[in-house]
């Protein structure tokens, strides 16, 4: 039997309209509204929404009507513009190019690839007005790290001594450099005589304009998307409740993941992507040539730019192991 692309949404849509509808009203509705269709169609189409866990259906004994409602997921897919009616089968065969996957691809890099805020402060003052919009003070910190010295090798401008803190919620992470020596042209240290010093205060969140206006995922990634997309889809975010705002930090609000479970779960998940990328990465270096979909996994991620680079430094460290006698690159593979 052909399906008939219009009448899953019009039967979703009847139902949003609705909450619940019996059977046979669900039938009149979905022909006054759409148009006069079979009613095999029809029921084949319903049950298809059931099995795909878009609607459901309940049945409160003999002699009475089943109803039909929309699902919590099929809800949450309307608001937030992924409900999709095609199996995963057909997703696979369709190229995964549908509006619906392409949000979702959207939500996948704003949520997974999000970063740090960093703020740096060189006087005590500037430091003291930080912590105060995240309603904090001094005494409140947590320290990390006693005073240690940091003796930076290589090409380096100071030596400095390191202090750190966090917060008791750990969403704010807080590093002081005190500078020790100045390293001059030639590489000689000279002590400094007046107190130098910088805060590295780093802030789990972003601001809106951090999320929306910034180009670095958009560089980074090979799934292109404008900014109004990036607006809107952040605009559902919070919405939804899965991003919430933590501080205000210059008038602007800080947003992070909003429950705690699923933070764990998206950590576990960029835990889980370094992983494979070092993996596949360590394979070109060393065994073999990339496959095709292993390079349109990792341009999806960091792009074509991106890929290209780590392809062509796998090629030259691959060259570097003719150098080597077996048990030396036997060696080099097991480690």
């Amino acid at each position: 039997m052909k399906r008939d692309e219009k009448l899953d949404p019009t039967i979703i849509q009847c139902l949003t309209n609705n909450r619940k509808l019996h059977y046979n009203a669900l039938y009149r509705e979905v022909c006054s509204t759409y148009r006069k269709v079979s009613p095999d169609t029809f029921s084949s189409h319903v049950k298809r929404l059931v099995d795909t866990e878009n609607i459901e259906r309940t049945w409160n004994g003999i002699g009475r009507e089943a109803q039909y409602f929309l699902t919590n997921k099929a809800r949450r897919q309307l608001r937030m513009g992924t409900l999709d009616f095609k199996s995963d089968k057909e997703k696979v065969n369709s190229g995964l190019n549908n509006e619906g996957l392409r949000r979702q691809k959207l939500y996948i890099l704003l949520l997974l690839f999000r970063h740090r805020s960093v703020y740096k402060f060189d006087t005590e003052a500037g430091f003291d007005n930080f912590l105060s919009q995240f309603r904090l003070t001094r005494q409140q910190l947590i320290q990390t790290q006693h005073p240690k010295s940091i003796y930076v090798s290589g090409d380096r401008t100071y030596d400095y001594l390191n202090t750190s803190w966090e917060s008791h919620s750990n969403n704010i992470r807080i590093t002081r450099q005190d500078v020790i020596h100045r390293i001059d042209s030639t590489g000689k240290p000279h002590r400094v005589t007046q107190p130098e010093f910088y805060y590295y205060c780093t802030v789990k969140g972003l601001t809106a304009r951090d999320i929306v206006h910034s180009d670095w995922r958009r560089k980074l990634s090979s799934f292109k998307v404008t900014k109004e997309q990036t607006k809107e889809a952040f605009s559902i975010l919070r919405k939804e409740n899965l991003i919430k705002p933590i501080a205000v930090y210059n008038d602007e609000e800080i947003y992070e993941v909003s429950d705690e479970r699923l933070e764990e779960f998206l950590q576990d998940c960029c835990e889980l992507y370094e992983f494979i990328s070092d993996l596949v990465t360590g394979v070109w270096d060393s065994i073999r040539s990339p496959k095709r979909e292993e390079i349109k996994w990792l341009e999806f991620f960091i792009g074509k730019e991106g890929t290209e680079l780590i392809r062509n430094r796998a090629y030259e460290r691959k060259k570097t192991r003719h150098g080597k006698t077996k048990d030396e690159f036997s060696k080099w593979l097991k480690w």
